[in-house]
């Protein structure tokens, strides 16, 4: 048995963060070209990207369950015309989604098929949604469908253990040749959420959602707390959201398989739970179209013998209209 003395095991973590570093340095590369060449995102449009990664989580360093996930947003805002009153005032948010997640079980070394813990699965989805804000009201109701496809074509396994390869993490994982059957993805999500408590630096938000299809079908309920912390301008300000959502399951596919194309190797072995909580920890900071944000998510157990999970994530948006949340 190879013992790693302490000190080895510092530098080696210490090699891992400076290379996840390096990744996640580069991902902005885009944003601080756009910048610099002075092509700047028109002011009712958008373009962000977000990077999500239980690694990230630097206390946890854990790499299972939900592992990481990637997606870049473009939309814009259009004025909505109100027809009670005859005047512009509600706005809509039209946006698309390119998505990608990625999913392993807790032992991602392992080269033999466990039984009974979360399967290698991922899948890559295109997103086009609709988002209406009416601030008369207090209303906002978000339209969205997704087609895409889950298991290997949508190349989580190969980015993965690329990602993996960067930043010297682990080897390639062998147990990706167990991932869930590749299928059709095709969803639709509905949110409805409305302010119970807006003020000029806090918001209280309840929400419900329902999603539908072969990727997932549930319907949630939660709580959103949103505060503007530090205001110097109208674009200059440092938002925090802390939120929490209980999530009724009835069908989850990066569990048990494609819902069209069936995986007894996981369907009715491993066993979704069917109450799953999330909460949120997040911050946004918008300073002249421009947007950092960063936020913890923890999970509570999603199937019977799995444990809580926790992850980080990061995004940069430019433009306009993006931003509220």
């Amino acid at each position: 048995m190879l013992t790693v003395l302490p000190t080895e095991l510092l530098q080696g973590s210490f090699v891992i963060f400076m290379n996840s570093l390096r990744v996640i340095c580069s991902a902005g590369l885009f944003f601080a070209v756009l910048s610099l060449t002075g092509q700047g995102v028109p002011a009712n449009r958008y373009l962000g990207i977000d990077i999500a990664n239980d690694f990230f989580y630097l206390p946890k360093k854990t790499d299972r369950y939900f592992s990481s996930g990637l997606a870049v947003e473009y939309g814009y805002w259009l004025p909505q015309k109100d027809a009670a009153e005859n005047r512009e005032q509600p706005f809509a948010r039209h946006y698309w989604r390119l998505q990608q997640n990625i999913y392993t079980p807790e032992d991602i070394t392992s080269s033999v098929l466990v039984s009974g813990d979360r399967p290698f699965s991922s899948y890559l989805v295109l997103s086009r949604g609709k988002d209406f804000f009416d601030d008369n009201r207090s209303l906002r109701l978000e339209t969205e469908w997704t087609a895409g496809v889950l298991g290997k074509y949508s190349l989580g396994g190969k980015v993965q253990n690329a990602y993996h390869k960067i930043v010297g993490f682990v080897e390639s994982g062998p147990g990706w040749e167990y991932e869930v059957k590749s299928d059709i993805i095709l969803n639709y999500r509905l949110r409805l959420s409305r302010n119970l408590i807006e003020g000029a630096r806090l918001r209280i938000t309840p929400r419900a959602e329902a999603r539908l299809g072969t990727l997932y079908t549930d319907v949630a309920a939660g709580l959103n707390l949103n505060l503007i912390a530090i205001r110097l301008a109208a674009e200059r300000q440092l938002r925090l959201a802390v939120s929490g959502d209980a999530r009724l399951v009835g069908y989850d596919a990066t569990l048990s398989g494609g819902l069209l194309n069936r995986d007894d190797r996981y369907r009715g072995v491993v066993i979704p739970r069917r109450l799953v909580g999330t909460s949120s920890i997040e911050a946004f900071f918008d300073y002249d179209g421009w947007q950092l944000s960063v936020g913890v998510t923890t999970q509570s157990t999603d199937f019977i013998g799995g444990q809580p999970h926790i992850w980080a994530w990061f995004g940069v948006r430019t433009g306009g209209g993006g931003r509220k949340n």
